[in-house]
């Protein structure tokens, strides 16, 4: 063989080379970005549940609270509703009383 056959060799093996190494590189690219959708796929769906999870949770807090609330708030119309017996009993009382002085 002569120089002229084994450069000619020489540059078809590196276009041949090159072109395998980027097909080589352009799977492992497609296999790269494959995995990386995946994986933004599983974080999102991740997000989601844990943010279904705080609603629920939040939700939950708000209807103790508001339990809570209505307890004390009853607790305060029972008390006020005493305060306006015992009112009530002490002016029957007194007007008893005064019935019972004209008499």
């Amino acid at each position: 063989m002569d120089t002229t056959t084994i450069l000619i060799a020489g540059v078809i093996g590196l276009i041949i080379g090159f072109l395998i190494a980027k097909f080589l590189e352009k799977g492992k690219a497609s296999k790269t970005l494959a995995n990386a959708k995946k994986e933004a796929a599983a974080l999102l769906k991740n997000a989601e549940a844990e943010g279904e999870n705080i609603k629920k949770d939040k939700i939950f807090q708000a209807k103790e609270k508001f339990l809570e609330l209505k307890a004390e708030h009853e607790k305060v119309i029972i008390n006020k509703e005493k305060k306006i017996s015992e009112s009530e009993k002490r002016t029957r009382d007194k007007e008893s009383q005064v019935s019972s002085e004209l008499a």
